[in-house]
């Protein structure tokens, strides 16, 4: 009786061990899966949020140009040129080089007269 009495204290630690592995692996699954699912969520919001502020940007710099386009429909080529550079140095979204040679936008630049 004494040997089984020692075998059933030494397994009751065990077997509390042992479920508390299994609960320990438990909680980390759930805290591994929200911390993904909240990374995920945070992405999508993200993302979101830029996608409608570039939209947002394009929407103003396609009204910008046409409000600019339908302006300079009346003047003459050097007014026309004298308006679009006054606009883009203007805008700090067009502030792109002063000067330059070899960026992309040299063709838009010699359209303005700046070569």
């Amino acid at each position: 009786m004494k040997k089984n009495k020692k075998t059933l204290i030494a397994a009751i630690p065990l077997f509390l061990i042992v479920i508390l592995v299994f609960a320990g692996f438990g909680v980390w699954k759930k805290y591994r899966d929200t911390l993904m699912q909240n990374q995920e969520e945070q992405m999508l919001l993200t993302t979101r949020i830029l996608s409608e502020n570039m939209a947002m940007s394009t929407e103003e710099y396609e009204e910008s140009l046409s409000f600019l386009a339908k302006t300079a429909e009346n003047r003459s080529q050097d007014e026309a040129k004298q308006l679009y550079r006054e606009f883009i140095d203007t805008q700090t979204s067009f502030r792109v080089c002063q000067g330059c040679t070899d960026c992309k936008f040299t063709a838009a630049h010699s359209k303005l007269g700046k070569e």
